[in-house]
């Protein structure tokens, strides 16, 4: 084994790891602060990666991908608050069935649009 593969090992698996926190992070932020488990949380991430892939797609640059994924993970998030959260707060285990049934309808949608096959988002580093 040589050192670039164990750079490129390590960078992958902080990469994963980095991810991972930051799901968890999600998790543990919206069940602190509203009391309510939001399985759909993954999926807005999903979100987030086709919005760089669309408009790394159309031409836009890396960053600006980035920063429209996040003003479209905002308002979703922000929409899905107001429209169906709002409305479990006081039955929490409704709101486990609610954020289940809104992450399939996410996915499903992500399937029309993009289809079934595996799409990544190509390294934007040299």
């Amino acid at each position: 084994m040589d050192f670039a593969f164990i750079v490129d090992q390590g960078l992958g698996i902080l990469a994963t790891a980095s991810v991972s926190a930051l799901v968890a992070m999600g998790l543990a932020m919206s069940f602190r602060l509203m009391g309510i488990i939001n399985l759909a949380s993954g999926d807005f991430m999903m979100i987030g990666a086709y919005s760089v892939l669309t408009c790394l797609a159309i031409g836009l640059p890396y960053i600006v991908g980035v920063l429209v994924a996040c003003v479209i993970g905002f308002l979703l998030g922000a929409v899905t608050e107001r429209s169906l959260l709002r409305r479990f707060v006081r039955a929490p285990e409704l709101a486990i069935l609610g954020t289940f049934g809104l992450g399939i309808v996410i996915r499903q949608v992500v399937e029309l649009i993009y289809g079934k096959n595996f799409q990544f988002v190509e390294n934007p580093l040299p």
